[in-house]
């Protein structure tokens, strides 16, 4: 892989630069051209500018909820992380169609939180500030996997008992995470996980305390403090580059962001097997669409929240669109110059830069979890696009057929 990086940046350079440009409604999820594409995103001003001016409402989180929320972190063992430069050569990227101009890649390392995730800035203030009664009853929660871990670690040091429901397809590695931290795990296909996420409840349970990913001021507020890092350790950066999820770490970052450096490009990243965000920006609303699992486990809803819609795309400059590829060969080149082991979520920031979707200069790319299965990784490494990592038939036969149902990377 001598000239992995090169390659990626030949195709930063030449891609469309539709992510940068407006798209109104009517472009509609029909268009082939701009939506059906591999990689690229779209525009939030024409939908934002079109869309009522809406007060913050209160899980919108303030600068002094960040900063009160960074008190409580040597309590739950939280760090500060690194802010480091991706090894790689500067890159000369378009923008508007013009030639454009160089691009630096950091990478604000959340992987290096001890449950491998930034999910644990959130879950850790979460806890602090919530009623003990109700905690005492027990916790519950809808996750992926990385915020349940968070959760799972802080109520562990807490001893509250604490359930968690995860999609089929989460990864072994954080579901064995969680049952080490003491969780117990409820495994439910992903429609079924997406309604208890929704609803937050799920039978059997309704008696003990849910907390959600996101739509909730202390979570959001927690994860807002890695924001103040790059802020502080990068004080003229250019863009942050965040996966985009639940969209609860968009309005984190987005709310800092506003308050201390609204120039300060913010783009939400997500993988093409699902796009939530970028579909309904083009739409004008949220609505319900494909969501296909894949080894980028931590990405991927079928829609975007309804309490978060009026927000994000206040927020955010532009989505960009990144391939399983391209996130398999962010994952290796990060492996390769900076030995840092990042998960498909976090990885995905890094392939949007790299692919000329966050604009030129200081660029920071938030991966933002390294809870990857090694078998997962072992692949990737040899440039094999896994199955997803949760699925039976993910290395034994079946899914996309042939190589043991795994692709081999195609060139980009």
């Amino acid at each position: 892989m001598a000239d992995e990086q090169s390659d990626i940046a030949e195709a930063g350079s030449t891609q469309s630069t539709a992510a940068h440009s407006t798209n109104s409604a009517d472009s509609g999820v029909g268009n082939e051209s701009s939506h059906q594409r591999e990689n690229g995103g779209v525009s939030a001003a024409a939908t934002a500018a079109s869309s009522p001016e809406q007060a913050a409402p209160s899980f919108i989180p303030t600068i002094e909820d960040a900063y009160a929320a960074r008190e409580h972190f040597s309590e739950y063992g939280v760090m500060r992380t690194p802010l480091i430069r991706l090894n790689v050569d500067m890159v000369r990227v378009a923008q508007d169609g013009m030639c454009g101009g160089m691009m630096e890649v950091y990478l604000k390392l959340e992987n290096l939180q001890p449950i491998g995730s930034f999910e644990l800035r959130g879950a850790s203030y979460a806890l602090a500030t919530a009623e003990k009664e109700k905690l005492q009853r027990g916790i519950v929660t809808a996750s992926t996997g990385n915020f349940a871990q968070g959760l799972a670690a802080c109520a562990k040091r807490k001893g509250y008992p604490i359930s968690v429901v995860v999609p089929d397809y989460a990864p072994i590695i954080k579901h064995s995470a969680l049952e080490r931290l003491g969780a117990s795990v409820r495994r439910v296909p992903f429609e079924q996980w997406w309604e208890v996420l929704v609803h937050q409840k799920f039978p059997g349970l309704e008696d003990q305390h849910f907390i959600r990913p996101s739509g909730k001021r202390e979570i959001l507020a927690g994860n807002a403090t890695l924001a103040l890092e790059i802020l502080e350790d990068l004080p003229d950066v250019d863009a942050i580059v965040v996966p985009y999820s639940s969209g609860g770490l968009c309005l984190s970052v987005g709310s800092v962001l506003q308050a201390r450096k609204p120039d300060t490009r913010l783009i939400a990243c997500e993988v093409n097997t699902s796009t939530p965000l970028n579909n309904a920006l083009l739409a004008g609303r949220p609505f319900y669409c494909q969501h296909s699992p894949s080894f980028v486990d931590g990405l991927g809803f079928n829609t975007v929240l309804p309490e978060v819609w009026p927000h994000v795309q206040r927020m955010i400059t532009t989505t960009a669109r990144v391939s399983l590829n391209d996130t398999a060969r962010a994952i290796r080149l990060m492996v390769e110059r900076n030995h840092v082991v990042a998960e498909g979520a976090g990885a995905a920031p890094v392939a949007a830069a790299l692919t000329g979707q966050a604009g030129p200069g200081k660029v920071v790319c938030v991966v933002s979890g390294g809870n990857i299965d090694a078998t997962v990784l072992a692949d990737v490494l040899q440039g094999i696009v896994p199955m997803p990592s949760g699925r039976p038939d993910a290395r034994h036969g079946g899914g996309l057929g042939g190589n043991n149902g795994r692709q081999t990377e195609t060139s980009l």
